[in-house]
């Protein structure tokens, strides 16, 4: 694929990709790992440390859903909906965002720059729960899937992805050159504010920025969409070149 599907610009993935559509994965992704779904070039990419464990409206479409699109959004990413309202809350966060952040109007252009992966392949409920072990099985193929997507922008859904996550881009060449704190607004909790970090990390001229998510999208009760889409949309504009 063309180095400017790999652009710091989403809009500048976007155009090129839809050039090249319908497009086919090739023999690259013969070995994509499960429970990734979203775009070829995602500029934003979302980890879980696993799929969780809410059931699904319908079961997952296999067939098409679990290898990469490009040009156009995953359905599974566009359209799949589980009983949290996961799957909701990361497609309207992330349409809200960009939206916000005067990147995207469309909510289907956001979708086609974006995938949602994990780590851990078992359905955990509680991220709490999975074996150190396990997540770190899942480390090669989130390598594989990160060094054939070349992100701008990579949202870690929990702490212990953060932990594994920053040594694994260690091993990749990416150094962290500037990193921080940011404060948002708690809801429903015993604390005024979220302290998510951020990293600007660089390998040669690819630079990649890692910023927490305040919380996971699961938790109905404590998720708060305005302060959310406001923290995300911030983050992608830091992003932007």
């Amino acid at each position: 694929m063309a180095a400017d599907l790999y652009s710091q610009d989403p809009r500048e993935r976007l155009a090129p990709a839809r050039l090249l559509a319908p497009w086919t994965p090739d023999e690259r992704f013969s070995r994509w790992p499960l429970h990734w779904f979203g775009t070829a070039n995602a500029w934003l990419v979302f980890i879980g440390p696993s799929p969780g464990d809410s059931p699904g409206a319908s079961p997952v479409n296999w067939d098409r859903d679990r290898l990469p699109t490009l040009g156009r959004p995953n359905e599974q990413f566009a359209s799949y909906r589980d009983s949290s309202g996961f799957w909701s809350r990361v497609r309207d966060w992330t349409a809200h965002a960009f939206a916000d952040a005067g990147v995207f109007t469309e909510a289907r252009d956001a979708w086609s720059v974006a995938m949602l992966g994990n780590i851990a392949s078992s359905q955990a409920g509680d991220a709490a729960t999975i074996l150190d072990a396990e997540l770190r099985r899942g480390l090669s193929s989130t390598r594989k899937a990160l060094e054939l997507v070349r992100p701008r922008l990579v949202v870690p859904l929990h702490k212990r992805v953060t932990e594994l996550l920053l040594p694994l881009l260690s091993e990749i060449g990416y150094a962290v050159v500037t990193r921080g704190v940011t404060e948002v607004p708690a809801k429903n909790q015993r604390f005024a504010l979220y302290r998510p970090n951020w990293f600007e990390l660089q390998r040669d001229k690819d630079s990649l920025l890692v910023a927490e998510a305040p919380q996971h999208p699961s938790r109905r009760n404590f998720y708060d969409p305005v302060e959310m889409d406001r923290y995300l949309a911030a983050i992608i504009q830091r992003g932007l070149p």
